[in-house]
């Protein structure tokens, strides 16, 4: 599903400007390149693309994963991971639970149970990851370890407890307001794997920079992707500023 939907966002592309082949190429791309702001569009355009809360949910976790391979990838490589990734993944599993939290008592457990499968996939990777990992490395994986451990533990309770979980996740979203967790596309981080506008498509310009970073960049609007900045039955928009983002 998720490659018909890449598919989709290219022909729109081409027949607007011609960029398919760039979108295609973007895809296997990691933070530390250039054509990575060009894939977090994609996947911004992609969930701006779609209307059911269940098919946006699914891409949510399909991209979580990607962040996943792509710290996996960087340090194989011998590379940092940006923060930005690390932010990335946050919110997407964020978004995950919020969108869940909109649905029906039926849907939600099903939904919650998918969540917690798939985080705690995650987790498995995330473990080896850290036995291999250089020590430069163990903050970020740390701190992503304890989110994941956080979203399997809400995910759980939820399947339990939908009502309990929707109250919990209203009241989780209204304290992380004004927090200084950002979001994807904010800061001046030159290697930021923000997100981006999804009816602007960026330039690459050869230097890795991300979306939201000076220069020639776009600059998106302030998000809805993160934590109190988006309700679930509103597609996240890409992240700009200081404020909370995807």
């Amino acid at each position: 599903m998720l490659n018909t939907l890449i598919a989709v966002v290219i022909a729109v592309i081409v027949s607007f400007g011609g960029a398919g082949a760039t979108v295609y190429a973007a895809q296997d791309s990691l933070p530390d390149q250039a054509l990575y702001p060009v894939k977090t569009w994609s996947e911004d355009a992609i969930l701006s693309l779609t209307g059911s809360p269940q098919n946006r949910l699914d891409y949510t976790l399909d991209f979580s994963d990607r962040r996943v391979a792509e710290m996996a990838r960087l340090l194989a490589a011998g590379k940092a991971i940006p923060e930005g990734v690390e932010t990335r993944i946050y919110n997407e599993l964020d978004l995950a639970l919020e969108l869940a939290a909109g649905m029906d008592d039926s849907q939600v457990i099903q939904r919650l149970a998918q969540i917690r499968q798939h985080v705690e996939t995650q987790m498995q990777t995330m473990t080896m990851l850290m036995s291999g990992a250089p020590e430069s490395a163990d903050p970020i994986l740390l701190r992503t370890q304890a989110r994941l451990q956080e979203q399997i533990q809400l995910a759980a309770m939820g399947e339990a407890d939908p009502q309990g979980f929707r109250m919990q996740i209203q009241q989780r979203f209204q304290n992380h307001e004004g927090s200084v967790e950002q979001t994807p596309g904010t800061g001046n981080n030159p290697q930021d794997p923000g997100s981006v506008n999804p009816t602007e498509m960026p330039s690459p310009s050869g230097t890795g920079n991300g979306p939201g970073s000076g220069g020639n960049q776009l600059t998106g609007t302030q998000g809805q992707y993160g934590p109190g900045s988006h309700t679930p039955d509103r597609t996240p928009q890409p992240g700009g500023g200081s404020g909370q983002g995807p």
